[in-house]
């Protein structure tokens, strides 16, 4: 198995490539794990069942803005996932459905004017509204 270490406060945990799981100790993972930035702040936080991710997940941006939040379910994104540009206005809200975006999703520019919205059906895109007058902010 090919392991990847995850800068954690555990320091020893690892991701393996080959089955998609966590480890600390050679053992896959049950507990909350953080993760850190080189500068030492928290860039997220989450659940591990079993080496698996599960249940709520966070991430922060290196000056401690937050990035995202959303849930995990037996390993894949599930329910509402929230997303935050780095100066903490929303950049795109939507539902997720065992790692799928479904529903109905919106994405706004960092000034928080909205530019883009639709749905999703299983990645198949439908009802797309553009809102040009806002595109040219996205960045």
């Amino acid at each position: 198995m090919k392991f990847i270490p995850v800068l954690t406060d555990f320091n020893q945990l690892e991701h393996c490539c080959t089955d998609d799981l966590y480890y600390f100790n050679q053992k896959p993972f049950s507990g909350v794990i953080l993760t850190y930035h080189k500068n030492k702040m928290k860039q997220s936080q989450t659940t591990l069942s079993h080496g698996h991710v599960q249940g709520r997940y966070r991430a922060w941006y290196q000056n401690g803005c937050l990035k995202v939040i959303g849930q995990y379910q037996d390993h894949q994104e599930r329910g509402l996932w929230t997303f935050y540009h780095d100066n903490n206005v929303i950049a795109r809200t939507g539902h997720f459905y065992h790692g799928l975006r479904v529903g109905y999703w919106r994405i706004w520019n960092k000034q928080g004017k909205i530019i883009w919205s639709g749905e999703f059906h299983s990645h198949n895109t439908h009802k797309i509204t553009y809102h040009p007058k806002n595109f040219q902010s996205f960045n």
